[in-house]
């Protein structure tokens, strides 16, 4: 289900105002919710879905695609916990991500990923570290068969405004072993309004920036750069985006509704 979030990144979340009719556009704007999500791919239409969106007042419950369901789940305004679910038929495979908090910021997430066709089961925990120039360490843990967790690779994230900017692998002696840019609009993601998801935006998925990204570059591999262009509706919302690879050539197109 992180499909549906990942090329449509997001929004200025600060609304300044300074009179009653500001303050009226403000609580309609807080109205605004993404009802469904379209993908439509240029390459096989088989892989176009439609992705229907549920809530309770503005947390978000479940979003469901075909056979594929991420359902979510709050400790007050907090989420804290996502359930992944995708029936082939054959098999179902669940991934399940726990989210802890510090003083209201990302502080640990953990992964358990298993499948009814076999009796393996992954765990994968990362840690965040806030630092004092502003920069944000993302260690990754894995779990040998007796369940030790082991330290695996660090990523230092550049951040601004709620934004990535930046991420760099680093090895073991902290030079940067690859790294990743992001570049940004500055009108409202389509998820600005849902409650908590805000707080996920330095998350391994890395889906959740305050702005909406429109272009992405990797040090490694190169010919997986992209850029995205948007249509927005008259409250600064995108209802469609295009996607086109390092070369220029559209490869899907995604469009929300409210």
């Amino acid at each position: 289900m992180k499909k549906i979030f990942t090329l449509a990144a997001a929004a200025t979340l600060a609304f300044t105002s300074c009179t009653s009719d500001d303050n009226e556009d403000k609580s309609s704007d807080s109205l605004i919710l993404p009802k469904t999500v379209s993908y439509i791919d240029a390459y096989n239409s088989e892989d176009n879905s439609i992705a229907t969106v549920t809530y309770n007042g503005n947390k978000i419950v479940q979003i469901v695609d075909g056979d594929s369901k991420t359902e979510y789940v709050y400790t007050d305004d907090l989420i804290t916990k996502t359930i992944d679910t995708h029936d082939n038929g054959d098999s179902k495979y669940t991934d399940i991500i726990e989210y802890t908090y510090i003083d209201n910021k990302l502080a640990t997430e953990f992964s358990t990923s298993s499948s009814t066709s076999n009796s393996i089961v992954n765990k994968y925990k990362y840690k965040y570290t806030y630092n004092n120039d502003g920069t944000i360490l993302r260690i990754g843990y894995y779990f040998d068969t007796d369940g030790n967790e082991i330290e695996g690779g660090t990523t230092r994230l550049t951040v601004s405004n709620g934004n990535v900017l930046k991420s760099e692998s680093l090895n073991e002696d902290e030079t940067i072993d690859r790294s990743e840019t992001h570049e940004y609009d500055n009108k409202n993601s389509f998820f600005k309004n849902i409650l908590g998801l805000d707080k996920l935006y330095v998350s391994e998925g890395g889906e959740y920036s305050t702005n909406n990204e429109i272009k992405f570059t990797s040090s490694e591999y190169p010919t997986d750069d992209y850029t995205i262009t948007y249509i927005y509706n008259d409250n600064g919302f995108p209802t469609e985006a295009k996607m086109y690879d390092v070369d220029g050539v559209l490869w899907g197109t995604r469009k929300f509704t409210y």
